[in-house]
Formats: C-alpha cells, structure tokens, sequence
C-alpha cells in the first residue's frame, strides 16, 4: 500500500503547516491515505525562552488522536517503510500511476526562506480548502465569531532577538522595531483619513508594546488559540506581517488582502502576484491598486 507520511518538525505553526499542506495536497492530487505524526511532540524551547506562547497546537485538526493512537500510527509507518520505497519531498503535482506504486512519500521540511510557498503557490486554493476541511468545527466556530480586522499587524517577537543599540533593522530573525509599523499605520492613516482600526497579532507581551499600543483605536488581540489568530490576520482587510516570520507568511498567502512591509520578499508568496490584482512591498504612494484599496477601507 502506498502512503503519504507528513511528520511534523518541533517547531512553531507556520512552519508546521509547510509539511503538513504539502503532505495534503500531494495526498489529494494522488488520491493516496495520509498519516500525520508528531503532533504530541513537546517543545521545551518557548518555556526555557520564557515565551509568551508555549506552542501547543493539540486540539486544532480533526486527524489527530490520542497518544496512543499517534503510536500506533508511528509503529505502522516504521512497517509501511521496511515494505516500501521512501520517497522524501517529492515534487507537489500528480505523479503517474507507475511512480505511485509501492512507495512512502515522506513530507517533514518547512518553507525555503527565499521562496516560502514554490511548491505550494500552483495549489494555493485547494491549499486554503485543505486547511479549513482539517480544522477542528469548534475552531471555525470560535473565528467566524470574531470582529474581522481592518489593519491586521502581526509582531514577531519570541525567539526573533532584540534589535540592538545602534543596529539598523534589515530583516532576518530579529525583532521588527515599533517604530516602523507605527510609521506604516501613519502613512495608511493619512491616506485614508481616518483613524482605520488597528489589531495587533503578536506572540509577545504586552508590556512589550506600549509604543504601538499607544496609537489611537489600537487593540490587542489577546488569548486565542495560535490557529484563530493566523487565520484572523489572513482575514484583516490589509495585512502588516513581519519579514522572516513563517506565521506572517501564511497570513499573507492565506488572504486576498494587500500586504504592506518595510522590506520586499525575496520572491512574492502568492502565485502570479506582479501587483495587479492585489499589493505585496514596501508602502509606496505611486501604486494605485494599494492606494485604491486604503481609500476605500
């Protein structure tokens, strides 16, 4: 019997959703089972880090089970692979019915930074479909609840370490300053000459970000699972993410909404994304889909 295997890293969800909708849609276009494992995996780095999140994301996906059951199926992929070839992330597209035969395709490694979304951009529908057919009801319940945000700014701090005294910000694993989102949400203000609702997505604490906070009509979002909240920001009507973060990229890949940062992505995370239809980049005045979108929120 073939089979496709997603296992899931020890790591936060953005990463985690790379495997897992690789391993989904590979499945799909395929029409092969799926067994998911590693979702009761401890990760001890958010409490030795004393983060705000500790990321447990049990309870958000129908395909989980128990402890107990997570065994077994890890026991049944030990088998499946002593009877099988293990193929390591294959391609994402339909494959022949000849290279389907006999085979494990194993799905376990997260985005490449310079290209987030190249095996998933082609699919980014079903990606979408996917996802939300794998969510636990209560979870799709709780988030159709929620207000939909106009500005969705999500602030990446945890693990991503302070900027220093005198640094200048140029990306990578390092904590976005304040000051550049307030800037930002000032120029988007101007534009549209209101006072547009803010919500902040943030895994960190609130003490921590008083300098946003401190704008006018700003609020935190608070106290939700991790899940809600990436799906949240993919909602706002415009999306403010962090460079470098996984969870931010999802947002913007997971929405219709422009996304506006201080520094470009290496490649745009939405397919066929050249600014036409919707904004990806640096805010930029001169760029009438963006403008056109601001004015009218």
């Amino acid at each position: 019997m073939s089979v496709v295997v997603c296992k899931l890293p020890k790591s936060g969800l953005g990463n985690q959703l790379f495997p897992l909708m690789h391993a989904l849609v590979f499945a799909k276009l395929n029409r092969l089972p799926v067994i998911v494992i590693g979702y009761h995996s401890i990760k001890l780095g958010p409490w030795i880090r004393r983060e705000k999140r500790k990321r447990n994301y049990r309870g958000y996906f129908t395909f989980e089970k128990s402890r107990m059951g997570e065994w077994r199926d890890r026991i049944q992929v030990k088998r499946l692979r002593k009877t099988n070839e293990t193929v390591v992330e294959p391609e994402v597209r339909q494959l022949p019915n000849n290279a389907l035969q006999h085979k494990l395709f194993l799905f376990s490694e997260t985005g490449d930074y310079h290209d987030y979304f190249r095996r998933l951009k082609a699919h980014r529908q079903e990606v979408i479909d996917l996802l939300y057919s794998v969510i636990q009801p209560s979870i799709i319940a709780e988030l159709n609840e929620k207000e939909t945000p106009v500005i969705g700014v999500h602030i990446r701090m945890g693990d991503f370490r302070p900027l220093e005294e005198g640094e200048t910000y140029q990306s990578g694993h390092v904590r976005p300053p304040q000051s550049l989102f307030v800037e930002l949400i000032n120029n988007i203000r101007q534009v549209n000459g209101k006072d547009l609702a803010v919500t902040i997505f943030t895994d960190g604490y609130r003490k921590e970000l008083q300098q946003i906070l401190s704008l006018k009509n700003t609020v935190l979002m608070d106290n939700n699972y991790d899940l809600i909240d990436l799906l949240l920001l993919s909602k706002s009507q415009l999306i403010l993410p962090t460079q470098a973060s996984t969870f931010s990229a999802w947002g913007v890949f997971l929405s219709e909404a422009p996304a506006v940062l201080p520094f470009e992505y290496y490649n745009k995370l939405r397919i066929n994304n050249d600014c036409t239809k919707t904004y990806e980049g640096k805010f930029n005045k001169e760029n009438e889909i963006l403008i056109t979108h601001i004015k009218a929120l």
